[in-house]
C-alpha cells in the first residue's frame, strides 16, 4: 500500500531523538504526523484518535529516529575500500588516486554512483557530505544519482591543480567547479548543493584556493576539505606554506574558514588551531575508523568540544570500511574510551569519553547543522521536514530478546550504537518519501 508524500499520514511507533549533545529523548506511545513532507506533530498516539482525513500507519515493533549524517565520504572510492598497509599519502598514490581516475568511464561512474547511494539508503543515511572524483562528467552523473535515489546531498568535485598524473589545470579546475555549482546547486527541489571542494592544501595552487574562496563566499556554499589528518602531511604543509603559522591558517588565508566551512579529520590541531576553528564557527567530520586504519592516530574529541568546536560523524570511504553510520558512532566511542585510558594511565587522569547521546547527536542534528540545515532536518521537531528512519527494536537485543522484554531509552541507544546492522533499518524516509521498505500491512484509513 503505497503512501503518496502530500497525503497526512500518522506513523504510530516510540520515538528516540536528540534534544541536545548531552540529552536524547525516548517517547512510548507516541506518532509522528507528517503533511506535505513535514512533521506536523510529534505526540502521544492517542491525541489523534478519532482525527479524520489520517492514513494511519503502526510501525510495530520498531522505533523512529531521526534519518544519520555522514558528514565526510568519497563516492569515488566506493570500490577501493579495505585496502590496508599503508599511510595517507602513499595509501593515496598507490590506491586512491588511480580507483579515481577509473571514473573517467562513465559506465563505471554511474554503476559507482548507483551502488553508493543504494548502500547510504541501506543503512538509514539520509543526508552526506561527498566528495566526487576529479572528473566533471562524472561529477554530474552523481548528482544525477542523487537527484533520483532521494537523499540529500552536498556534494563537489575535489579540486587538484598542483601536478602530477592526477590533477587538472587551474583554469579548468575553476571553470568546471562554477559549471557544476550553476548547474546543481539547489537541485532536487533544494535536496542538493554544491560543495566547494579543494581535497586538501597540498592538492590546490594559491589561486585555485582562493577561487573557491570567492566562489564560497559569494554564493553561501558549504566548503568540504582535509585538514591535520597526518603528520608527514602537516609537515609538508608548513614547507609548502612557511608564511602561515598552521594548517587551518591557510585555509582562513584564502577565505575558506568559516560557519560553513566542514574539515575532515582535523586529529592534530594546535591549541591556536582550536581556537580558529571556534572562532569561525567550522565544524570537524571527525572520522574515527579512517583514522585508525590509516594510522592517522586517535582525535581528541572531548578536547575539541571543550574548546567550543563542532562536530560530526563521517565514514570517510574508502579509509572507513563501509558507510553504516551506527559503527561510525561505535568507534566514535571506543577511541574516546582509549584515549580515555592511556591518558589516566600517564597523567592519573582524564576527560571523560563520549557518551552514547553525544554520538547520536553528531550523527543527526550536529550534522545536519554542518551541512546547513539546522532546523531543516535532524531534531524530529514539528516544522522539520520528515526525513526519518524506523529501526526493529526486537532484532538489538541477543536472539530477540525474552518474550516481551523491553529496554528503556538509554540502554536501548546503547544497543542501537553497538549492535545494529543495516539489516535492521526497516524503513527510510526523506521528506515523507519512503525511500526503503515496505509500507506494512497493518496501515490502515
Amino acid at each position: 500500500m503505497s503512501v503518496h508524500p502530500d497525503q497526512p499520514h500518522l506513523y504510530v511507533a516510540p520515538v528516540l531523538r536528540p534534544l541536545s549533545p548531552r540529552r536524547a529523548e525516548y517517547l512510548t506511545d507516541h506518532a509522528i504526523l507528517v503533511e506535505r513532507g513535514k512533521i506536523s506533530a510529534v505526540a502521544s498516539a492517542a491525541s489523534f484518535a478519532g482525527s479524520p482525513g489520517l492514513r494511519r500507519i503502526v510501525l510495530e515493533g520498531q522505533m523512529i529516529m531521526p534519518g544519520l549524517t555522514d558528514a565526510h565520504l568519497h563516492l569515488a572510492q566506493l570500490d577501493a575500500v579495505a585496502l590496508d598497509g599503508h599511510e595517507l599519502l602513499d595509501w593515496l598514490e598507490h590506491h586512491i588516486f588511480p580507483a579515481e581516475s577509473a571514473l573517467s568511464h562513465e559506465e563505471l561512474a554511474r554503476d559507482t554512483a548507483r551502488r553508493f547511494f543504494a548502500e547510504l539508503t541501506e543503512g538509514g543515511t539520509t543526508a552526506a557530505a561527498i566528495y566526487t572524483s576529479l572528473h566533471e562528467n562524472a561529477c554530474h552523473i552523481a548528482f544525477e544519482e542523487a537527484e533520483r535515489s532521494g537523499l540529500r546531498a552536498a556534494m563537489g568535485k575535489p579540486l587538484m591543480d598542483t601536478g602530477g598524473p592526477y590533477s587538472e589545470s587551474t583554469g579548468e579546475a575553476i571553470s568546471s567547479m562554477t559549471r557544476l555549482f550553476r548547474r546543481w546547486h539547489g537541485a532536487g527541489e533544494g535536496r542538493l548543493q554544491f560543495a566547494v571542494t579543494p581535497r586538501f592544501a597540498l592538492s590546490c595552487s594559491d589561486g585555485l584556493m582562493a577561487a573557491a574562496g570567492r566562489l564560497a563566499r559569494d554564493n553561501g556554499l558549504l566548503v568540504q576539505t582535509h585538514m591535520s589528518e597526518n603528520l608527514d602531511e602537516i609537515r609538508a604543509v608548513r614547507e609548502r606554506f612557511p608564511q602561515h603559522s598552521s594548517y587551518g591558517a591557510v585555509y582562513d588565508h584564502f577565505g575558506l574558514m568559516g560557519p560553513r566551512t566542514l574539515l575532515a579529520h582535523c586529529i592534530h590541531l594546535t591549541e591556536d588551531e582550536k581556537r580558529l576553528l571556534a572562532e569561525r564557527e567550522a565544524t570537524v567530520a571527525h572520522c574515527p575508523r579512517s583514522n585508525l586504519f590509516l594510522r592517522s592516530g586517535m582525535m581528541h574529541v572531548r578536547s575539541a568540544l571543550q574548546n567550543g568546536i563542532r562536530v560530526g560523524l563521517g565514514t570517510d570511504i574508502a579509509a572507513g570500511p563501509t558507510t553504516f553510520m551506527p559503527d561510525e558512532m561505535r568507534a566514535a566511542i571506543d577511541v574516546s574510551k582509549a584515549r580515555y585510558a592511556l591518558d589516566k594511565s600517564a597523567n592519573g587522569s582524564a576527560a571523560e569519553p563520549l557518551t552514547p547521546e553525544e554520538t547520536l547527536y553528531m550523527a543527526t542534528a550536529g550534522g545536519a547543522d554542518a551541512l546547513g540545515l539546522h532546523g531543516v532536518r535532524g531534531r524530529l521537531l514539528p516544522g522539520e521536514e520528515a526525513d526519518f528512519i524506523a529501526v526493529d527494536i526486537q532484532s538489538l537485543h541477543p536472539q530477540g530478546g525474552p518474550p516481551g522484554f523491553r529496554l528503556p531509552e538509554r540502554p536501548l541507544l546503547s544497543r542501537f550504537i553497538y549492535r545494529a546492522t543495516p539489516a535492521m533499518i526497516t524503513g527510510v524516509w526523506v521528506r515523507g518519501r519512503r525511500l526503503k521498505g515496505e509500507n506494512p500491512p497493518t496501515a490502515t484509513h
